[in-house]
């Protein structure tokens, strides 16, 4: 064996592979948006899960919206789900969740917002109007 190469004979232990593999599958995007990609005005209705490394303007409507530490999204924004390390700004539309907005440490959200369930964590920022959703809003989803 080599000074740098790990042997293994248990039973138990499954191959690295194997662990890839279910990481990925299990974040799988219907719509990937790169870090050097600018979307302006667009109009996004998805039944899956979207991430935006780069820069949008528009409207979007997904199952979970991701936005990465480098992301933006400016517009009307509707998803059951919201992890936010980037910016959303809605400008003169709306941010709706009817499940979790989740703001991490790098994450901005600004504009008019109503949520269901919110979590910010330290260094996290929320600025304009925010609202919880009506049970009877929460429901329709």
């Amino acid at each position: 064996m080599g000074l740098f190469r790990r042997e293994s004979t248990s039973v138990d232990e499954k191959p690295v592979k194997e662990k890839v593999v279910k990481m990925l599958s299990d974040n799988k995007f219907e719509l990937y948006v790169g870090k050097t990609t600018v979307l302006e005005n667009t109009t996004l209705v998805l039944q899956g899960n979207a991430r935006i490394d780069g820069s949008v303007t528009g409207k979007i409507s997904a199952k979970q919206l991701e936005i990465g530490p480098e992301g933006s999204f400016k517009g009307k924004v509707e998803a059951d789900r919201i992890i936010l390390d980037g910016l959303i700004d809605s400008g003169d539309e709306t941010v709706s969740s009817t499940g979790l907005i989740e703001i991490r440490e790098t994450g901005r959200l600004r504009g008019t917002i109503n949520y269901a369930s919110l979590t910010c964590v330290a260094g996290g920022e929320i600025s304009g109007t925010i609202s919880p959703l009506k049970k009877n809003e929460k429901e329709k989803a």
